[in-house]
């Protein structure tokens, strides 16, 4: 069914972002959304439709994003086991090995709040003091 002018001008109405919110977080119908912006239900049908083929289970969405923190540890804890798998291990290529390991080592580090820019900034500190300490020594 074509749409008509009257549902163009009511989806124009509607705050997408807000309705997005409205549908995913309160879990609001679409009757319900056209109703606070007098559209129809179609018409907000419409406006969320981009949104509706990306997120097909809004429940399982919000389960995830409570969860995210251990499901990404459990994930990570499964490529963790995988990669010290002797067989893959020995079918993987320097690169690849360099590359886990350098994620691993980057990982590790700002998990022990010890970021690379920490090594950056001890490295030039340790430089200076020991400049400072040679300039000292010459006068």
């Amino acid at each position: 069914m074509p749409t008509t002018d009257i549902d163009h001008d009511r989806k124009r109405k509607i705050d997408i972002s807000e309705a997005l919110k409205l549908r995913l977080v309160k879990h609001w119908t679409y009757q319900e959304i056209g109703d606070k912006y007098g559209a129809t239900k179609q018409a907000v049908h419409d406006a969320l439709k981009p949104f509706n083929d990306l997120i097909k289970d809004p429940e399982a969405i919000q389960a995830y994003q409570e969860n995210k923190a251990n499901l990404l540890t459990s994930i990570e804890m499964e490529l963790a086991k995988s990669m010290i798998d002797g067989g893959k291990l020995k079918d993987a290529s320097l690169n690849n090995v360099a590359y886990a390991f350098n994620n691993v080592f980057n990982a590790n580090r700002l998990e022990r709040n010890q970021s690379s820019l920490n090594i950056s900034v001890r490295t030039v500190v340790s430089d200076l003091e020991a400049r400072k300490k040679e300039l000292l020594e010459s006068l």
